[in-house]
């Protein structure tokens, strides 16, 4: 999921050169994994709907999220916020 997350950002966040920052975070306590992938770019075009996405990679992530039963958060503001909360026990 990280490297799915990152390749998006790299790839989509930062066109013609453009700069910026992409932000991992991994936390987590008895009941929950906190992933968090949180990037500076230019975030989602008005058209796109990221609970659709056309995009293998994002579709991925989607799909490994349902497989281990975790809350998927998607944000558009100043760049992409994606978050992953994970439980510790899958049954």
């Amino acid at each position: 999921m990280i490297n799915e997350l990152v390749s998006n950002s790299l790839k989509h966040g930062f066109p013609d050169g453009r700069s910026g920052h992409i932000h991992v975070h991994l936390s987590g306590d008895a009941d929950s994994i906190r992933l968090g992938v949180r990037d500076d770019g230019i975030g989602w075009a008005a058209e796109f709907d990221p609970t659709r996405p056309s995009s293998l990679g994002l579709r991925l992530v989607h799909l490994l999220n349902q497989q281990l039963r975790g809350r998927l958060q998607l944000q558009n503001e100043n760049g992409i916020a994606c978050t992953l909360t994970l439980p510790t026990v899958i049954v």
